[in-house]
């Protein structure tokens, strides 16, 4: 309806949500709705009364579980036999999988520029210093990482710091033993 209850519920909805006909039937359609997201309903509603049509929007919504899947939605006006605009049919598609696939392509292809920047670098720079520091910048600036560090294993079996960038001298001044052993594991920062 045009206030947000279901008053449909088919097979389909209750494969993505989780909730059965009986269980969604009657109740708001705010059940699906994350807390940060119940602004959109009324948008789309006010925009269904005036008899829009709204395709392909892309939401997020809440399944019974609690977990969350991305959707595409298109929203049609459900009219009565006089024309009158009652409420609206909605045709969810879940695109979970295919925003992952996009996320991970973007974050491969911003790895891939990093590298192809470090590599030119390689090339030109001279200086091991200059190097390992810009290396460090073009991953943190470009490629987006919120850290990056270079050391270099010495003669004693230590790690000793060379370059990094994205994190505060004081901070890695914690010791770079400490860094190393989380290395070992592959802890990582």
């Amino acid at each position: 309806t045009l206030d947000g209850t279901i008053i449909s519920w088919n097979s389909g909805a209750e494969k993505l949500f989780g909730y059965s006909e009986q269980e969604a039937v009657g109740r708001p359609i705010s059940i699906i709705i994350p807390p940060e997201r119940a602004q959109e309903e009324p948008e789309i509603l006010a925009r269904i009364a005036r008899g829009e049509r709204v395709e392909h929007f892309e939401t997020e919504r809440v399944c019974k579980d609690g977990r969350r899947i991305d959707i595409s939605v298109t929203i049609s006006p459900l009219h009565d036999s006089s024309g009158r605009i009652v409420g609206a049919s909605k045709i969810a598609r879940d695109i979970t999988a295919h925003k992952h696939a996009q996320e991970k392509v973007i974050r491969l292809s911003r790895i891939h520029a990093v590298l192809s920047s470090i590599n030119l670098l390689i090339v030109r720079c001279r200086d091991r210093r200059a190097l390992l520091e810009e290396a460090c910048r073009i991953a943190v600036e470009q490629g987006g990482f919120g850290a990056a560090w270079v050391g270099l294993l010495q003669e004693d079996g230590s790690l000793g710091l060379s370059a990094w960038a994205g994190v505060d001298a004081q901070r890695l001044a914690r010791g770079p033993a400490a860094i190393a052993d989380s290395v070992r594991f592959g802890k990582g920062w």
